[in-house]
């Protein structure tokens, strides 16, 4: 299976699976990444969110859908190691 095709697959997923997906793959290069390469994980990070379409299936109808999942990632400590990792790609691009 190829990168493109694991991708496109990843994105038929749900939302939460999607979430779930992105934890376990969190963890992963946290524990297998030796601290000089993560700079270039994120450079590859950088790419796929690049070339990667995120949908969802959202009613178009439901305009409060935010407030179904406003406040669930709260002391999710992933979810936080998530944002800090965007935060750094953001100034590493500046």
């Amino acid at each position: 299976m190829t990168l493109e095709e694991l991708q496109k697959q990843a994105l038929k997923l749900p939302t939460s699976d999607r979430w779930k997906l992105l934890q376990t793959l969190l963890k992963s290069l946290k524990r297998e990444t030796p601290p000089k390469l993560k700079r270039g994980n994120l450079s590859r990070l950088r790419g796929i969110a690049k070339n990667s379409e995120v949908t969802d299936n959202v009613d178009s109808k439901e305009n409060d859908w935010w407030l179904k999942v406003s406040g669930s990632f709260e002391n999710d400590p992933t979810f936080d190691e998530a944002v800090r990792l965007g935060q750094e790609w953001r100034k590493s691009a500046e």
